[in-house]
């Protein structure tokens, strides 16, 4: 019996660490700003990947393939978390949800498909409850 392989094609363009510093209002961080990390991949409607309590959007980069054919994928290293600048505290999911959103507003993106892993998926609860024409749907 012969084996089929399907060939994974290549992302449509090399995905690669982008970097954007968003508003963030938390009194107690001493920060009037933090910079995040993150991966622009494909092209269409927006998809917002946020991983899982201490992964990084890394743990996403088999699914970029699929996904980019569907629409501009952006994997966010959630803050503390990859690439991502740390707060000087502990954030709850709710505060990590207004991050996501000054995100979601610092590139222009009003609506997003949200999927979510682990941590991440609560984000992504959190995300939709307080923003809720933010979402397009969630995964």
């Amino acid at each position: 019996m012969q084996s089929q392989s399907r060939a994974t094609p290549p992302l449509q363009r090399p995905a690669t660490t982008r970097y954007v510093q968003v508003p963030v209002s938390r009194k107690e961080t001493g920060h009037q700003t933090l910079t995040l990390a993150y991966t622009q991949t494909g092209s269409g409607p927006p998809i917002l990947l946020l991983h899982g309590l201490g992964l990084s959007r890394k743990s996403w980069q088999k699914n970029l393939r699929f996904l980019e054919q569907r629409g501009t994928v952006y994997a966010l290293d959630l803050p503390g978390f990859g690439q991502s600048e740390a707060p000087e505290q502990v954030w709850s999911t709710r505060q990590l949800a207004e991050v996501v959103f000054a995100f979601l507003r610092t590139l222009g993106l009003a609506s997003v498909v949200a999927i979510g892993h682990s941590l991440g998926g609560e984000v992504c609860l959190w995300l939709a409850y307080l923003y809720p024409s933010c979402t397009k749907a969630l995964i």
